[in-house]
């Protein structure tokens, strides 16, 4: 009834009656468990209102407990939920005991208390611009701006980790974050391990189309080698480095406006979707949707074949 008389209040919108307008915040998440809310289970009332709900306020977010993946894997394996960090940042596990490993099959991840010290976000498709504008090959100037976003961390982890515990009581003094019994004049930097910093991907898309004029729709391999490198290297700095760094699918509502400005600045108008069709870059939710239309043309195909 709870969670029903939540979704009712934030479908209904805000302000005075005849005039209230659909609310976005604060972000709700539906923890779907197809145990719970599937057909003719104990909840689905809730399920049909969280829909309704969705229709009209594109909120709430949607996990899926019961799914395959990353977020339901760990549901099943530890009974922990991961719950968003803003937009659609999830923290990477980090183990009681063990730290980013499991010490044995007995230790549980931890992710409530937790945090991101902060993302910093690759800009690829000025990174192939300047690749070819350059004669030079492109991952080698993609490992030039990986290695500045890491040492960007690593600085942010020194700067972050000299700050003493008084400077957030509730924070580091009262065990608001994980770890955080410390005393008012203790440095905090002995407990930022288990927290994450991003590298952020935009304009993946943007990427594909201008590497051979194709969506990610249309084709995406490329899009897709990229990635993968991206995630190898961040894996190889998290080893070097022991800092829990992570890939995160930037959202760039505003920064997307900068980078089409950037971009027309340094190499002008290409022919390109985003530079002249749109007045923005293609943001991670949309390169999302764009990956499950290829899935269902590819589905749709095989079955007429």
């Amino acid at each position: 009834m709870a969670s029903i008389s939540l979704l009712e209040v934030h479908k209904g919108g805000q302000g005075k009656a005849g005039r209230k307008k659909p609310v976005l915040f604060p972000k709700i998440v539906f923890l779907y468990d197809e145990n719970i809310h599937g057909k003719g289970k104990i909840s689905e009332d809730v399920f049909e209102a969280g829909v309704d709900c969705s229709a009209k306020t594109m909120y709430p977010d949607w996990l899926s407990m019961s799914g395959k993946g990353y977020i339901s894997s760990m549901y099943k394996q530890y009974g922990k939920v991961i719950s968003p960090m803003g937009c659609r940042a999830f923290l990477s596990p980090w183990y009681e005991r063990g730290g980013m490993y499991p010490a044995d099959d007995k230790d549980v991840p931890v992710f409530v208390g937790r945090f991101n010290i902060g993302a910093v976000s690759l800009h690829l498709p000025m990174i192939l611009a300047k690749a070819r504008a350059e004669s030079r090959d492109f991952y080698e100037v993609l490992d030039f701006y990986l290695e500045m976003i890491r040492n960007l961390h690593i600085r942010t982890y020194d700067y972050l980790g000299q700050m003493r515990a008084s400077t957030n009581p509730l924070a580091y003094c009262e065990g608001g974050f994980y770890g955080g019994h410390l005393k008012p004049n203790e440095k905090i930097g002995k407990i930022l391990k288990p927290m994450t910093a991003s590298f952020g991907i935009t304009a993946l898309n943007e990427l594909q189309e201008l590497y051979n004029g194709k969506s990610i729709a249309e084709d995406g391999q490329f899009a897709l080698d990229v990635l993968k490198y991206i995630n190898r290297k961040v894996n190889e700095f998290k080893e070097k480095d022991g800092y829990l760094y992570a890939i995160y699918g930037t959202p760039a509502e505003s920064l997307c406006g900068l980078q089409v400005e950037q971009f027309r600045k340094m190499y002008g108008i290409v022919t390109v979707s985003y530079t002249h069709l749109r007045a923005h870059e293609t943001d991670s939710y949309l390169v999302c949707r764009l990956l499950l239309e290829k899935k269902k043309k590819t589905t749709l195909n095989a079955r007429i074949r």
